[in-house]
């Protein structure tokens, strides 16, 4: 980036809300006349540590300029009080160990953008000079505290005078309610808080982030989790192939494949972002041990004739059960959770949530004079709901233990030419469900 910006200085909680302020209004005026900008994150990510204090670090921009491609370096700090903002720009060339310029005013929130009007055109003008141009004077008001009163954008509006039957005492004092109150309300959005929480925090007397580590609050968070478990129902394979062999050779096969009810271990991972305390989304991985299992058989006749006169049966059929075998089975989960608390070592909540699940397919065994076809894989899929606890014994970490429930809609049981044999197997139905029990622990960032 030409510009360089480091997050501006906020000494207290109100000075951080008005730092944010204009640290945006900053951005957008830079962006508005086309002004190339390497904002706090991107600071962060090429600098690291270096990047959180450089507006209030003397070393800055000294110690970061091998490592950044920026012409200028803009610090600044900002006061808030009420809605009035003091604000103060520091504005450092590229090879020169002073600051190039100074800006500080005074303003209400209401106006800061015209304030970053007026800094993004020191910055053009300090662009715009060589190296060798003595700078003096480019602020509008370098060096010292001004009120604004004109600005690039023209005259900056006054507030109203107030009305003769109101005393002075009562307008201001009106008007700081007014004030406080619109500060608190931009805090509290800030803060993705609840009106009774904000209150807590206001009395707490604690910074942000200890404020909502130590009531582990969880909006504005992303999350990584890992739980193994158990689940039962319909998630054992079975493949039926039954052959009619006419002669020598099989010329049709009834067939059949469907879920039956069964467990399994599986392990799980998650990933998401919870966007406020009730509420967070995410997507589940993970990979399932069913078992599959295989029915074949034959009938056997000496002609066409003979099938359609009678069967052969038990004489000349035979049907075998395989041994189940261990099958591997595919997890996929895009769900939500809801929150019923938004502070707390516990957190009931529920699970929503739709689950996919992709199984692995048959490499049939053969006879000398059958071959029976082998099968692909399958997916069952349905909606989920559920219900668990979260356990958040760190700011950062947690466990949890949840419930789920899947009503499935698919695949149901395929079933292929049932005519083609006298006595096919036994039909066999599932329970149309699955359940799932989870233990799992996360880590939220």
């Amino acid at each position: 980036g030409t510009v360089v910006l480091p997050a501006l200085h906020g000494a207290d909680p109100t000075s951080k809300v008005g730092a944010e302020i204009v640290y945006a209004e900053l951005i957008q005026a830079l962006s508005d006349r086309q002004i190339n900008v390497m904002d706090s994150q991107d600071l962060s990510a090429r600098i690291g540590a270096l990047a959180t204090n450089c507006s209030t670090r003397e070393s800055c921009p000294g110690d970061i300029w091998s490592s950044v491609e920026g012409r200028i370096v803009v610090k600044g700090s900002v006061t808030m009080t009420g809605e009035d903002i003091v604000a103060s720009l520091a504005f450092f060339r590229r090879g020169s160990e002073g600051a190039a310029d100074r800006y500080e005013a005074s303003f209400t929130s209401e106006i800061a953008s015209r304030f970053a009007v007026d800094a993004a055109l020191i910055v053009d003008d300090l662009l715009a000079m060589d190296d060798d141009v003595a700078i003096a004077g480019v602020g509008a008001a370098a060096g010292t505290l001004a009120t604004v009163e004109q600005d690039a954008l023209g005259p900056v509006p006054t507030e109203p005078k107030a009305k003769d039957t109101d005393t002075q005492d009562a307008v201001e004092a009106k008007a700081d309610t007014v004030s406080l109150g619109e500060q608190e309300a931009q805090e509290r959005r800030y803060m993705r808080l609840p009106r009774g929480l904000y209150q807590e925090f206001k009395r707490s007397g604690l910074s942000r982030d200890a404020f909502l580590d130590e009531k582990r609050f969880r909006a504005r968070k992303f999350f990584v989790e890992l739980a193994p478990g158990l689940v039962f129902g319909d998630i054992q394979r079975r493949y039926t192939a039954v052959a009619r062999v006419i002669g020598q050779s099989a010329d049709q096969y009834y067939e059949r494949d469907q879920l039956l009810p069964g467990t399994a271990f599986s392990l799980v991972a998650s990933v998401g972002y919870a966007p406020t305390w009730w509420l967070d989304a995410g997507v589940q991985l993970g990979i399932e041990f069913p078992r599959k299992d295989f029915v074949s058989g034959f009938e056997q006749y000496g002609s066409s004739g003979d099938f359609k006169s009678g069967h052969n049966c038990p004489e000349f059929c035979d049907l075998t059960s395989f041994k189940p075998a261990l099958a591997v089975a595919l997890v996929f989960e895009p769900r939500m959770r809801l929150y019923a608390r938004p502070t707390g070592l516990v957190k009931p909540y529920t699970v929503l949530g739709l689950s996919m699940r992709i199984y692995d397919g048959y490499d049939t065994p053969d006879y000398v004079q059958v071959s029976y076809p082998n099968r692909s894989g399958v997916q069952s899929f349905g909606p989920t709901g559920g219900v668990g606890l979260a356990f958040d014994t760190h700011p950062r970490a947690n466990a949890f233990l949840e419930g789920t429930y899947t009503h499935l809609l698919e695949p149901g049981t395929f079933e292929s030419n049932p005519r083609a044999v006298y006595f096919p197997p036994t039909p066999e139905s599932g329970l149309g469900m699955v359940m799932a029990v989870r233990a799992g622990v996360g880590a939220r960032f």
